[in-house]
């Protein structure tokens, strides 16, 4: 297997370097360089026992079953391209470090993405203690009529976050109602008309035909690829991926992840505290 990792490595950059050799490749190039590294990465996961997992089979186990992926600690961060979203959809600054994180990876022309981000994406905004990143991803470029949906959607998802940040949320929830069917797209003026419906600033929605964070969005593709993400949506919390019959089947796991972790954190303040207070005591004279 190792020698098949190799070859497939040594593949996937020898693609890298001539797509690099292109001075500004289009987002079609880029979707045929995003397609070559998944279909490698698909390749190598079929030759081990549980190949079949990583082509998406989980979706047929019953309720939730967790599995633990080192490699989403390293790629699947706020930093990685990732935004993290409060319960009202808008940016967050930064992710509180006692909340669990819950990653999820979409694509915004996966029809199962569309539900996931319609139904189950709110619910777990709301859970108490727990901090939604979202990470928009292309694996599926090549459904659309123009071949670029995904990257183009991607790219204005985060043109929003830089500088409408208080409509990331609703923007999704309206990109998810108007999916275009595969083998269909929509244009960069339809996508900038759901955003100014929404109150997105003009000036805002004129940038979406530059595709400025296009190569963001092959960056976080790219990184998910290699951290082990083979299918959308894809959700990990604080690492650990759940996957589910029903996704509405996976809510009440990580509520209960979140609310044991902040027993955790409680119980740490309270045992600090307990010593605090011991020591006070031991160090105050006798009566």
């Amino acid at each position: 297997m190792n020698t098949l990792h190799d070859a497939l490595r040594q593949h996937v950059a020898a693609t890298e370097i001539d797509l690099a050799a292109i001075e500004r490749p289009s987002l079609r190039q880029r979707a045929h360089r995003r397609r070559v590294v998944r279909r490698a990465t698909i390749a190598s996961a079929a030759t081990v026992s549980t190949g079949a997992l990583a082509l998406g089979v989980a979706w047929t186990i019953p309720a939730f079953w967790p599995y633990s992926t080192a490699a989403i600690g390293d790629a699947a961060t706020a930093g990685h391209q990732g935004l993290p979203l409060g319960e009202d959809g808008s940016v967050l600054v930064s992710v509180p470090a006692e909340t669990v994180v819950v990653d999820v990876y979409l694509d915004p022309i996966c029809p199962a993405c569309a539900d996931f981000g319609a139904s189950i994406e709110p619910q777990l905004r709301a859970i108490d203690g727990a901090t939604v990143v979202i990470h928009p991803i292309a694996f599926f470029d090549s459904l659309s009529s123009d071949g670029s949906y995904s990257t183009r959607a991607g790219s204005a998802i985060h043109e929003v976050a830089a500088g409408s940040p208080q409509h990331v949320g609703a923007f999704l929830h309206l990109l998810w109602q108007h999916q275009p069917a595969e083998g269909s797209t929509l244009t960069d003026e339809q996508l900038g008309d759901l955003a100014a419906s929404i109150g997105v600033p003009h000036d805002v929605v004129a940038r979406f035909p530059e595709h400025r964070y296009a190569d963001a969005i092959a960056t976080a593709t790219d990184a998910a690829t290699a951290a082990g993400v083979a299918a959308t949506p894809a959700v990990y919390a604080d690492g650990t991926g759940y996957f589910a019959d029903s996704w509405q089947d996976v809510v009440d796991p990580i509520r209960e992840v979140a609310r044991g972790k902040a027993m955790d954190i409680d119980a740490a303040i309270a045992s600090v505290n307990a010593e605090r207070e011991s020591r006070e005591a031991a160090a105050s004279p006798a009566p």
